[in-house]
């Protein structure tokens, strides 16, 4: 296997530079898959390097407003415009957005409308497109799709607690794998139990967690609704959440107002 050149994102992916939406999808989730580290298990170092470089160039010529830029002036012009996603040198992390995913989080594809065979399937985020408000999300099986927020389940693992009915579930450590959106419920693969079909509230989210806000009723809190954050605690004895919200703002609110 040959290291990609990156120079060009066109020359990346085999395309010109008048090349249609169409194209730029397709030659991406042909590479997307020859690279995928699972696939070249014998030179996976080198085929993580090769995957990223493509799902970077994807996420440049898929998104009109970066392709627009990178066609004008170029990678330099990417970096300096402080676009979403872009690291201002190479190489260099991005920070941490609570309302973002980190990339290389597992998650199940959920409630897809138009692409409803995906619905079930898992994957790892692979990048965010601000502009879009769509998350790249490589799938296990090869494929890529850009989705909502509200198209990803995370994979986390969870804290069984508030169980009436089951207090044997309480303290247990819960698998989220699955979410009805009609009983509001959660499904989750229990230590030692089994599946499980768990409402919010009976579920502690791990720090890092992300979720969206809804509910809030009071001036100060409703503002937030919609929004998503970054779980920084559980104060078990208040019943409340901690939420990074922005760099400066943080939220407390009770599970039930708490999408994830």
């Amino acid at each position: 296997m040959e290291k990609l050149d990156d120079q060009d994102y066109y020359k990346l992916l085999g395309l010109k530079k008048d090349c249609t939406e169409q194209e730029i999808n397709k030659a991406y989730k042909k590479l997307a898959v020859k690279y995928h580290p699972d696939k070249n298990p014998g030179n996976k170092e080198l085929a993580e390097e090769n995957f990223k470089k493509v799902c970077e160039a994807y996420e440049v010529l898929s998104n009109k407003e970066k392709r627009q830029t990178y066609d004008q002036f170029g990678r330099q012009g990417l970096n300096s415009s402080g676009m979403p996603g872009m690291g201002g040198a190479r190489g260099r992390p991005q920070p941490e957005q609570p309302g973002v995913l980190t990339a290389g989080t597992r998650v199940t594809v959920r409630e897809l409308q138009g692409a409803a065979q995906h619905n079930g399937k898992t994957g790892r985020v692979e990048s965010y497109d601000a502009a879009g408000g769509r998350y790249t999300v490589q799938l296990d099986e090869g494929e890529a799709l850009r989705i909502k927020f509200g198209n990803i389940l995370q994979q986390v693992q969870a804290e069984v607690s508030g169980m009436q009915n089951r207090g044997d579930l309480n303290g247990k450590t819960a698998t989220v794998v699955g979410y009805d959106e009609e009983k509001e419920r959660y499904h989750a693969d229990v230590q030692g139990v089994g599946r499980a079909s768990l409402q919010r509230s009976n579920l502690i989210w791990p720090a890092g967690t992300r979720g969206r806000v809804f509910g809030l009723t009071s001036e100060a809190g409703s503002k937030w609704n919609d929004q998503i954050g970054k779980v920084v605690s559980y104060d078990r004895e208040a019943a409340r959440y901690q939420l990074q919200m922005t760099a400066s703002d943080q939220l407390k609110i009770r599970p039930d107002n708490l999408k994830v």
